[in-house]
């Protein structure tokens, strides 16, 4: 082997080793938005973790450790817990610092919305504060990094959900009624919050097979597909209509947009929201994290668990006797 061979070796191996340590750095994902969102439980779902959480006060006043989502194969993502906003004005200027911070550092973010709200004030206040501070080539950073998610889906309880058992585990799926309203809520939301920044938004998924698409708002590199702008469903539906071979990717692309509906304590839609984070991460991150996305107990929860989710016990008044009480109920 000759000096030039020896060289060239050396260039590639060391190529390889700076590849693999890529490929091994864990994914970060900071999870923001409004106090009482229910960040920590989403995290706490996710991964198994127990950061501390409280119904009445608020529990995570700094940026936490991470906390790591390991997929079979062994790669990694690490969520790092934010402070919620509205608690106070002086907190929020701290905690908005700390979410400008978090999100230069993180190669995602998952910004949790109440499902029984109707109100967006907070959350355009302190996104357009959070962006105001910024060039334009870094707002467009930071705001494609947000995954607006619908957190607490659960509180939405009529009508009833559905228990789908499979021996002692389950899974809770929402009636169409409940779905058809957690989409209307999405749309809302996603109007409301990202609409306006238009200009600075694109969706980005991974590439699979030859589609090259025809409209001009798209960019097509050799792994990834960009569309550039806000595309909303109705956007989507037209794309779709008029080039049908791309609908895989148009609807990956068109859930960089959407609001995700979730809920950490009946365990709904957790692989989706995972996936949707993932997906815009690239092919890199699609290949290191498919086992993790394919494992479908992120959905399911022991069928024990899902029964004390009944809130309606019967009394007979005339007896001062239960006469009906789900979570007592043999099956």
């Amino acid at each position: 082997m000759n000096a030039a061979q020896v060289q060239e070796r050396r260039i590639r191996e060391e190529a390889e080793k700076r590849l693999a340590a890529i490929r091994a750095k864990p994914l970060k994902v900071a999870v923001i938005g409004g106090t009482g969102n229910g960040k920590s439980s989403h995290i706490n779902a996710l991964t198994g973790a127990t950061l501390p959480t409280d119904a009445v006060r608020p529990c995570t006043k700094a940026v936490s450790a991470p906390v790591s989502l390991r997929s079979k194969n062994g790669h990694q993502i690490d969520f790092h817990d934010l402070p919620g906003i509205g608690e106070a004005a002086e907190a929020d200027e701290r905690y908005l610092e700390m979410y400008a911070d978090s999100l230069a550092k993180a190669d995602m973010a998952l910004w949790l919305i109440h499902a029984d709200s109707r109100s967006v004030t907070a959350e355009i206040a302190a996104l357009n504060r959070l962006l105001a501070a910024h060039s334009p080539e870094v707002r467009r950073a930071l705001l494609n990094k947000v995954t607006l998610a619908l957190s607490k889906c659960d509180l939405l309880a009529s009508p009833p959900w559905i228990c789908a058992r499979a021996g002692a585990q389950c899974t809770m799926v929402p009636q169409k009624s409940t779905q058809q309203l957690f989409e209307a809520k999405g749309r809302y939301f996603a109007d409301a919050l990202l609409k306006p920044f238009a200009g600075d938004l694109r969706a980005s998924t991974y590439r699979q097979g030859d589609w090259r698409p025809k409209d001009s708002r798209f960019r097509v590199s050799d792994t990834e597909i960009v569309f550039d702008g806000f595309l909303s469903e109705e956007v989507a539906a037209d794309l779709k209509q008029r080039d049908p071979v791309g609908a895989d990717a148009i609807d990956r692309l068109t859930d960089n947009h959407r609001v995700i509906p979730f809920s950490s304590l009946f365990r709904f839609n957790l692989c989706q929201l995972l996936s949707v984070v993932v997906n815009k991460m690239g092919t890199e991150a699609v290949q290191r994290f498919q086992a993790a996305l394919g494992t479908a107990d992120l959905n399911q929860l022991p069928f024990t668990t899902a029964v004390g989710f009944g809130n309606l016990l019967v009394l007979d008044t005339a007896t001062n006797k239960v006469v009906f009480d789900l979570a007592r109920h043999t099956f």
